[in-house]
């Protein structure tokens, strides 16, 4: 049989690296190129080429005169690959590109396969021209195979291109993302004194910029002996928290280091110690207060979670920059991550609430001394000294040295405004390093503190700033703000 001899003439030109392909309109190819019809094209994107002057490249591939491969092709084919799931990236050994294939592995010794490249950029590419010239019958599609030391990932590119796509002076190029999903397991024994199914178990790799999740049943099981299984997709640096009620929170840092799983061993919680008291503040029960509970060997990340003792997710301490700035002047807050192979408390901050009549309880600590920080109070804002404490302990109770706080915001009648009022209240504590930012809007036109005196208010509202000046008093510091504009309620 003859062979011809197939010519490539293409430019060369900037490669775009690009992680998605767009659509374009199918062309048909024509009856004496093709004999069979194909499938309409895949999403891919045709690049022209300018008319810049640039340096020829001739490619020469022989093939039979009968194939229906396009005779004269400038068309240069590229496929970018995108990588996602487990974090395999760092041990990906090579991703191999074959047509109309069912391989699940990569094959050295296949002879109608590519490989993908890394670009400068961090890319993989892998150029297909090759695999679609010269050929009995242009391919329906790509069979992408990458290769890590520790899994495998595949992934097909549908193909619909035509002898006459291929035949324009253009770059086309094709993308497709490989999933990896070879997760490291991290093994271990719950030992507790509740069910061990009760318990939640919370983890995330740790990072300064990491916070601390609840891990979801897809990929933690635990069984009625305790045994547990996480499946983690990132190596490095982690830790797992262990919660239930009335258990003293416990946690373990730990590292996922090269292919290898990890054997916790037997994780031991221990019945929590339970804090129980009343509040008063300025001689009146603190109600319906959120109280941070905090020991006073606790070290916290920034980006520690807020948990109410039922386990309910309250936010972050990065955004409660109150609650963040007296943890720093306590000395309670640091930067970092935790190290490998050690045993800590719970990395998130315990939130417990007071009744109508100031009353609350925990029974979720560990044995020691505690902080009790007040930090909101149904619709007021609280700037009040923590409190120390130690657990366990039944009949705690104190009043909170505090001075209550009102601002009214009035119209331009001198009247109270009957809507909200955008504001910025700060507060600069005794012997506190910064201010702490507390409110920023004022409820139908007042704004209620209990504050400890001593502090130094600052309001910014309706254009002006207003410092004020908290002195010990048994008496209620009203301050007006006037000038605040005009109250429809009250214009009529």
């Amino acid at each position: 049989m003859a062979i011809g001899v197939l010519v490539l003439w293409f430019r060369g030109s900037s490669r775009a690296e690009l992680e998605g392909a767009a659509e374009r309109e199918h062309v048909e190819q024509p009856a004496e190129q093709a004999a069979e019809p194909l499938r309409p094209p895949a999403a891919l994107e045709l690049v022209a080429i300018d008319d810049t002057p640039a340096t020829e490249i001739r490619v020469e591939l022989p093939r039979d005169p009968s194939t229906v491969g396009p005779r004269r092709t400038h068309a240069k084919v590229e496929l970018v690959c995108g990588l996602k799931g487990t974090a395999v990236e760092k041990m990906l050994r090579r991703i191999q590109v074959r047509a109309d294939c069912d391989e699940v592995v990569v094959d050295e010794t296949a002879a109608n396969a590519v490989f993908a490249v890394r670009t400068n950029r961090g890319a993989w590419v892998a150029d297909v021209t090759p695999l679609l010239i010269g050929v009995s019958e242009l391919p329906n599609r790509l069979r992408v195979v990458a290769e890590s030391e520790r899994c495998n990932a595949v992934a097909d590119v549908p193909l619909g291109l035509t002898a006459r796509e291929l035949s324009a002076p253009s770059r086309i190029m094709l993308s497709t993302n490989l999933n990896f999903d070879c997760p490291w397991r991290v093994r271990g024994r719950i030992v507790a004194p509740c069910p061990a199914r009760e318990v939640r178990v919370f983890g995330d790799s740790v990072t300064p910029s990491d916070s601390t999740r609840v891990i979801g049943a897809s990929s933690l099981t635990i069984e009625e002996d305790g045994r547990f299984e996480w499946r983690s997709q990132l190596d490095g640096p982690h830790r797992l928290e262990f919660r239930a009620p009335n258990v003293a929170p416990h946690g373990l840092a730990f590292e996922i280091v090269g292919q290898e799983d990890v054997e916790l061993g037997d994780i031991v919680l221990e019945a929590g110690a339970t804090l129980r008291g009343q509040l008063f503040a300025a001689g009146e029960p603190l109600a319906h207060a959120d109280l941070a509970v905090v020991r006073t060997d606790e070290r916290l990340q920034p980006t520690a979670e807020l948990d109410h003792k039922n386990l309910t997710h309250m936010g972050r301490l990065s955004d409660t920059p109150a609650l963040r700035q007296v943890l720093e002047d306590l000395g309670l807050l640091e930067q970092g991550v935790v190290r490998p192979g050690t045993s800590s408390a719970s990395a998130a901050v315990l939130v417990v609430s007071t009744d109508v009549n100031g009353r609350f309880e925990t029974s979720a600590l560990r044995s020691g001394e505690h902080w009790l920080i007040p930090m909101s109070s149904r619709g007021r804002a609280l700037w009040l000294a923590p409190l120390r404490t130690i657990a366990p302990s039944f009949d705690v109770a104190h009043d909170l040295d505090a001075r209550t706080v009102r601002f009214e915001f009035l119209d331009d009648r001198g009247a109270v405004l009957r809507h909200s009022v955008p504001c910025l209240l700060r507060a600069q504590l005794p012997d506190a390093a910064g201010p702490s930012l507390g409110v920023d809007s004022a409820y139908r036109g007042e704004l209620h503190a209990l504050v400890r005196p001593g502090t130094l208010l600052n309001l910014r509202a309706c254009g002006q700033e207003l410092l004020v000046p908290v002195a010990s008093s048994s008496e209620p510091l009203v301050q007006s703000v006037s000038a605040c504009g005009v109250d429809s309620a009250t214009s009529k």
